[in-house]
């Protein structure tokens, strides 16, 4: 994963005329964490409730799946150590097996 890093993204999208934007939800719905609707006057004197809105969000990609992509990475790296020695451990006449590796740990040069 080499934008490894955690980015807050708008849960999901809706797309009309006007291009593609946030999909809202009320915040009602999030019970005592969330706003009330707030009162307000309309233009005929009626006290109407309007629903306060906002964008449900995820964290993409998650702390999760990032320990999962670098456990892959570190064993894959493995691997490549334990064919790097069975290869210098055996007697190849026309391959020569160098010590170069990838870094161990990419993500702590950035």
């Amino acid at each position: 994963m080499p934008d490894a890093r955690p980015r807050l993204k708008p849960e999901d999208w809706t797309v009309n005329r006007w291009g593609r934007h946030a999909k809202t939800a009320d915040a009602a719905t999030l019970g005592i964490e969330g706003w009330q609707p707030i009162p307000r006057r309309n233009r005929k004197g009626v006290i109407v409730q309007d629903a306060v809105r906002f964008t449900p969000c995820v964290w993409d990609p998650t702390p999760a799946r990032i320990a999962a992509a670098r456990r892959a990475y570190l064993d894959w790296w493995g691997y490549l150590l334990a064919m790097q020695a069975a290869l210098m451990g055996a007697d190849l006449i026309r391959i020569k097996v160098t010590r170069d590796l990838p870094p161990m740990r990419p993500w702590n040069q950035i």
